[in-house]
This record gives C-alpha cells, structure tokens and sequence, in this order.
C-alpha cells in the first residue's frame, strides 16, 4: 500500500512539474510565483517547493534583475538541441531545405508526426520578411496545417478516424477545418495533387503548403513545408511548389537509401 502511494504520489509530482515547465514556455517574459499559482491551479506552497526543485537544477530563473518573476533557463533549450543533434536524418535534411529556401526566398520547415500533431524539428528561411515574423507554433494539430494534411494523406481514413476522435478539436480561426468529413476531402484532395495547401487555419494571415516524406514500405516519417502570407495570391504562392514536391521526393530517397 505505502509503495503504490508513494508512486502516484510520485507520478502528481512530475505532471505537476512539467504543468509549471509548459506554463513558463508559453510565457517568455517570465511569471510570478502568484501567477503560476492562479493559471496552474496549484497552490502557492507545492508551486513555490517544485520551483525551487527546478532552480536547483538549472532550469528555472529568478533573478533581482527579472522583477522576480520567474522564467525558463536556456538549459530547456539545451537539453532539446541535444536531442535533435542526436537525430540523423534531421542533420542530413537540413541542406535540402537551406538550398529550397535560398531558391524560393521562403521559410521552410520539416515537420515529424506525433500523435494528431505536427511538431517543426527543423526550419531555415527569410527570417527578415514582414509576414514571417509572427511564426506559427512549433507544435501544430494536423488538421491545421498543410504538414499535417500531407502526412494523414498516407492514412487510411479508419486510423484518421480514431485520432479525430481521441483528439479535442479547436477551431483556431474561422477557416480551421471542423468536421471529419470536411477533413477527409482535404485528405483526398492532397492525394490527388501530391501536395497540400493550408490558408489562415491555424494562425489569421499565414498560409502554408506542405508535401510529404514517406520512405518505400514505410509510414510518412514527416513533412516539408513552406509558409506565406495570405495576402499574397495562390498563384504567386504555388509558383515553388513543384520545388518543394520534389525535395520531398528527395528527402524519401535520403531516407530510404540510410535504412
């Protein structure tokens, strides 16, 4: 009985931790301990001991010169870059997308699946253009945005189906996908075409269009997109988009020739 109680005991303590880790990112600025308190829903105590947990560490500051709020450390950051410095392919595709970008004088992303999300592990691009500066997240749900479209293209609809609904869906904007049907003509659509485009559905102003890398007898392993401005025709837009079709292609042969 004292073991199981210790476990969740435990278990409480790192959900809680991670809450005040997740919370602190959202909020570059940094937070009061007050703050922290009234948005996490814990009490003042238990989030001041996790912090002080989490400063001992290294991974949370609070600093005179901050007003004493307290903010993420750059050993997050730290401890994310080692990860993706581990991963090869990543490494291996981020040429591809600095030669697409510098021809097509776009921001490009690589995006990898997890779950209903899209998460951009890599992205090079025109960081100077007015319209790239409010950048969408790096964690995005699939149905709204073109990287994600394009990866639950290569999904049967049964499997599309049983994430929709695991999945709580939020409509972002008023031209976020919001039906499973509608979802599944995207779908079709982007298997037709090879490619995806995704306008104003997860972020007002930013549009978005993304293909595939799906290695030979494997699931899609991820996406490559590239992002513009809404205001800027489709036409105009689609002008490098058989640039980014055939990076992908590039990408997929990458992949499968290192299995």
């Amino acid at each position: 009985m004292s073991n199981e109680y210790n476990y969740h005991e435990a278990l409480q303590s790192v959900e809680r931790t991670f809450a005040i880790l997740e919370l602190l990112a959202k909020n570059s600025q940094g937070l009061y301990l007050t703050e922290i308190s009234e948005e996490s829903g814990l009490s003042s105590s238990t989030v001041h001991r996790l912090l002080r947990s989490l400063i001992s560490l290294g991974y949370v500051l609070n600093r005179k010169e901050n007003s004493g709020r307290y903010k993420l450390s750059y050993k997050i950051h730290e401890l994310g870059t080692k990860y993706l410095a581990g991963q090869t392919f990543i490494r291996a595709a981020f040429p591809f997308l600095e030669k697409l970008s510098s021809s097509t004088f776009r921001t490009v992303s690589l995006c990898v699946p997890e779950m209903f999300d899209v998460i951009s592990v890599a992205r090079t691009g025109n960081w100077r253009e007015k319209a790239m500066v409010d950048l969408p997240a790096f964690r995005v749900p699939m149905y709204a945005c073109s990287a994600g479209i394009a990866i639950l293209s290569t999904y049967d609809n049964d499997r599309i189906k049983k994430l929709w609904d695991l999945s709580k869906i939020t409509p972002f904007t008023p031209c976020t996908i919001k039906t499973l049907e509608h979802l599944y003509l995207r779908v079709e659509t982007t298997r037709e075409k090879g490619y995806d485009v995704s306008q104003d559905e997860y972020q007002m102003g930013i549009s978005n269009v993304a293909a595939v890398i799906v290695p030979r007898g494997r699931a899609a392993i991820g996406a490559i997109q590239y992002i513009y401005p809404s205001s800027e025709s489709q036409t105009s837009a689609l002008k490098n988009c058989q640039a980014l079709v055939e990076t992908a292609k590039a990408l997929t042969e990458l992949y499968s020739d290192s299995l």
